[in-house]
């Protein structure tokens, strides 16, 4: 596994930084997981349309702001694939050409 942030380019418009979570698949490197900033993007926005005041007060500093929000996105297919490419072995069957499939990390 590794961590990549995305490049400037590749930020949403939202986003001021994205780091991806990346797995090895046999394929090549795929995404598991992405966090994002999507800094005061969405309780600006919401306040904007609603009228509603979203900024907290920092009762320490008397400062008020609006909060930055972290956006996590785990998708479950991606990690169930990640799980059975990483416990996927195949075993060569004496006297065959067959294969045995044998998912090693499953079993121990």
């Amino acid at each position: 596994m590794r961590l990549r942030d995305h490049d400037e380019d590749e930020l949403s418009h939202y986003s001021n930084a994205t780091t991806d979570i990346e797995y090895k698949f046999p394929f090549g490197w795929g995404e598991l997981w992405g966090i994002a900033s999507r800094t005061d993007f969405d309780l600006r926005k919401h306040a904007e349309h609603s009228g509603e005041d979203f900024r907290y007060h920092d009762p320490e500093t008397n400062e008020k702001y609006i909060p930055y929000c972290i956006e996590p996105s785990l998708g479950a297919d991606r990690v169930t694939l990640a799980f059975l490419c990483d416990a996927y072995d195949e075993e060569g069957v004496e006297g065959s050409k067959d294969a045995r499939t044998v998912y090693t990390s499953i079993l121990h």
